[in-house]
């Protein structure tokens, strides 16, 4: 439900406001009755424009001097400022943009709070993990009062969080606040002067993205967590214990040497540099000692995170370790991610780190939320290779290794080999070979081959790949006996699911799951693109008579591909017709054309497809891999050429390929051929169109009738074997 100003309400004001703008410009004397009456037209309006009271400050503020002044019948000349909230206004009026009324359900809360030298918030969207902002005030705000800084929090952390908010697809927002001037003057979008720029901005942010915000008091004592990010330590003289930091580096299985962001008072190694003048210490400043001579324990101060990864990557720093808090929405977060080979998870802040004296004077507090320890490398090949493959791959796959993965960290564990320590060994095939032959006495044939493809897709991440002529070796008895059965395999005729699509079309009370399983099944058939290529798929454009997709192609010759649909006359199993269909339940998508199939995952989609083959008709076991197969055997059966079938299914050789995988459907046939005479009206034929070039009259083109006749009158092959003297031979002894 929206609601928009009418047409002649719109000309009228805007003629009203056309004439004041005019008048204004050139100093004429205006009744203060006229302008009283022009905000109250403008008034009605609010409802509309949800800012309305915020630009009507000024004029209100106008009207009230002047009738002050001069009395309510009197004239007056009016101050050129107002221009400025009548430009917004006319800019409002032209456009005319409907708003809705409907008050959706908040999907991300946010807390903020504020103090006088830092901001910070927490967020949580869509109940997901917390994600904790947080900075400090710079010389550009000038803030003079509690009720502006608590707004500029609000602002700064909305802004920060703009990119997760947009990934999310976010609508609405529910504000935390335990300032009550903040939380009423955004709820009315309304505010007294100094508060009114603040407020403006915000709903300006909020208008543009199109997200609604509520917001809500709170009492300060349920807002802890982020009153602890407006006042944290980013400097302070917290320190974890030597004990602890111990523990840590046994169980990454690396041994620092020396602590770079110490003093004499909370260091962890004997070896330190301390920002205060001390004579123990080897330096002052940690980031101007090398870090690849001695193996670097981190822990700086929050603002000089950034600085240590940039240094890391700069001088290619081979190992070390970070212990940071687990904090995202970072600018140096996905550096850092790049970077990890490592995480151990230390536990919450309050229970690993130790508050100095410093921030016990300030009332200064410890970070929010967990610690984390990481191990950090910088190897350029292998950090580009893992990044470039995380790019490509899909989490799925990492779901499959994860079993044959865990007992590889298990037996790491049962080695005391750390990460560092197996990337640096100079035949890890040999180590890989006997934890390979360890489990295949316990495990499984299946387990092991599972293990074994999981080890290798690790090592090609890194970029150290195996050697794999001693690991064959060990897995030669394993893949024998996991050898697959190859076995005769009928493929059901796609006029089947064909057929069954084309009575869904014409069915009115059609949900949604079933319109999009029958739109990929459609797009399957007749672009022969595999269910993961087609998930990945980006819509180019869209259009009544053709639709044109373009997708990546993993198997095979690798690369992306444009693929143009087009409408087929009178066939409801066309696909442009079921995109049509499906984009007509897609219209709370924003973006349909990078997301056509929304938030569902893939294999969803591959169980409402089979559901759909099941409800077909087709019986046994159901593989969406089957309706490609099935097109593909149509289209040769139809009398297709090599070339065409070549250039719709994209394959380099389709003979073989047909041969191995799609052809499948003759050898009933083949066997009642055999165990019939020549003139049964069997056929191999499988209802085949005369080729070009002949039809089934001409001699050309021989009828299975005939072929025993032909054969008779035809003179011997090349390749048929002639009788030698040995055989005449033994004929005249018979």
């Amino acid at each position: 439900m929206t609601i928009q100003c009418t047409q002649d309400r719109q000309v009228e004001l805007l003629k009203t406001l056309q004439l004041w703008k005019e008048s204004i410009s050139k100093a004429k004397l205006m009744r203060i009755k006229d302008l009283a009456s022009m905000i109250g037209k403008l008034s009605f309006t609010r409802t509309q424009f949800r800012q309305a009271s915020l630009h009507l400050r000024l004029l209100n503020s106008a009207k009230a001097k002047a009738q002050h002044r001069w009395g309510w019948e009197s004239k007056a000349v009016f101050n050129k400022g107002m221009l400025k909230e009548l430009n917004w206004w006319t800019l409002k009026l032209s456009s005319n943009n409907p708003t809705s009324l409907i008050v959706r359900k908040p999907d991300t809360l946010l807390t903020t709070d504020a103090s006088q030298w830092m901001w910070g918030g927490v967020c949580r969207i869509k109940k997901q993990e917390e994600i904790f902002v947080h900075g400090k005030w710079s010389k550009a705000w000038h803030l003079t009062s509690s009720n502006q800084r608590e707004l500029a929090a609000i602002l700064c952390c909305l802004r920060r969080l703009e990119q997760d908010l947009m990934q999310q697809e976010v609508k609405t927002i529910k504000i935390q606040t335990d300032n009550t001037t903040t939380a009423f003057n955004l709820r009315r979008q309304a505010a007294a002067g100094p508060l009114a720029q603040m407020t403006t901005r915000i709903l300006n942010w909020a208008e543009a993205k199109d997200i609604q915000l509520q917001t809500v008091y709170i009492p300060g004592a349920s807002n802890s967590t982020a009153d602890a990010l407006s006042r944290l330590a980013r400097s302070g003289d917290y320190s974890i214990a030597q004990v602890r930091a111990q523990q840590v580096m046994k169980k990454l299985g690396i041994q620092a040497q020396v602590d770079a962001f110490a003093t004499r008072r909370n260091k962890v190694l004997k070896t330190y540099c301390s920002p205060r003048q001390d004579s123990r210490a080897i330096a002052r400043d940690g980031l101007a000692i090398d870090w690849n001579e001695q193996i670097a324990w981190l822990h700086p101060p929050i603002p000089l995170i950034g600085r240590c990864l940039q240094k890391i990557l700069e001088d290619k720093v081979q190992t070390a370790i970070l212990i940071t808090p687990d904090i995202r929405a970072q600018f140096w977060r996905p550096t850092l991610d790049r970077l990890t080979l490592q995480r151990v998870d230390l536990g919450p802040s309050h229970l690993i780190l130790t508050p100095g004296k410093h921030m016990k004077q300030h009332g200064w507090i410890l970070p929010p939320g967990n610690m984390i320890a990481l191990v950090i490398s910088q190897n350029q090949v292998k950090t580009k290779q893992e990044r470039n493959y995380l790019e490509s791959v899909q989490v799925i796959k990492w779901r499959r290794h994860a079993h044959g993965l865990t007992r590889f960290a298990r037996y790491l564990e049962q080695q005391h080999v750390g990460i560092v320590q197996l990337l640096n060994l100079n035949t890890p095939h040999f180590f890989v070979s006997n934890w390979l032959s360890q489990i295949g006495q316990n495990e499984s044939h299946s387990a092991v081959l599972e293990a074994r493809t999981a080890i290798n897709m690790l090592f090609d991440i890194i970029g150290m790949p195996l050697p794999q002529r001693l690991i064959q070796q060990v897995m030669k008895v394993h893949v024998r006996e996991t050898a697959k059965v190859k076995g005769e395999e009928e493929i059901w005729h796609l006029d089947v699911l064909l057929n069954y699509i084309r009575l869904l079309a014409v069915d009115i009370n059609l949900s949604s799951t079933v319109t999009r399983a029958a739109c990929m099944a459609s797009l399957i058939a007749f672009s022969n693109l595999r269910l993961s290529e087609l998930y990945d798929a980006n819509l180019l454009s869209i259009s009544d008579q053709e639709v044109k997709l373009e997708t990546m192609i993993w198997k095979g010759a690798q690369g992306r591909v444009q693929l143009i649909l087009r409408q087929l006359k009178n066939d409801l199993s066309c696909p442009v017709f079921w995109i049509l269909k499906w984009r007509k339940f897609c219209t709370y998508m924003t973006d349909f054309t990078r997301t056509p199939w929304g938030l569902i995952s893939r294999d969803l989609c591959s169980k409402h497809i089979r559901e759909l083959m099941r409800n077909a008709g087709i019986q046994g076991q159901i593989r969406v891999t089957q309706i490609r197969a099935a097109a593909l055997t149509k289209l040769l059966s139809n009398g297709a050429s090599k070339e065409e079938t070549d250039r719709w299914s994209r394959h380099a050789s389709t003979a073989d390929t047909v041969r191995r995988f799609y052809d499948k459907t003759g050898n009933d046939k083949a066997r009642k051929l055999l165990s019939s005479s020549f003139n049964s009206s069997i056929s191999m034929d499988r209802g085949k169109e005369p080729r070009r070039g002949g039809s089934a009259q001409s001699p050309g083109y021989a009828t299975p009738s005939s072929r025993g006749e032909l054969a008779s009158e035809l003179p011997p092959k090349r390749h048929q074997s002639q009788p030698t003297l040995k055989k005449k031979r033994r004929q005249r002894r018979k």
